[in-house]
């Protein structure tokens, strides 16, 4: 009977691993990523390793705080 349950409760072991592993985010030091928990807003997570609770927290997207520069034609103006 081991024989069987073996194979089936290393399998269920890595699962449950990489459930637990999937939660983990990697922000650099120009990301902020805001968290979100069961809907409601949790707070804006800065630079660092974060753990995200699967299924129960969520971010929706990462916020860069790079300058974007952008070029526009100048005009004249009368003063």
């Amino acid at each position: 009977m081991s024989e069987v349950l073996a194979p089936i409760i290393g399998f269920i072991a890595i699962v449950v691993a990489l459930f637990l592993l999937s939660g983990i985010r990697v922000l650099r030091e120009w990301e902020r990523m805001p968290v979100l928990r069961l809907g409601r807003y949790l707070g804006l997570k800065g630079p660092r390793i974060i753990y995200l609770i699967p299924l129960i927290d969520r971010a929706p997207l990462k916020i860069s705080t790079r300058l974007d520069t952008v070029q526009f034609r100048t005009e004249s103006t009368l003063t």
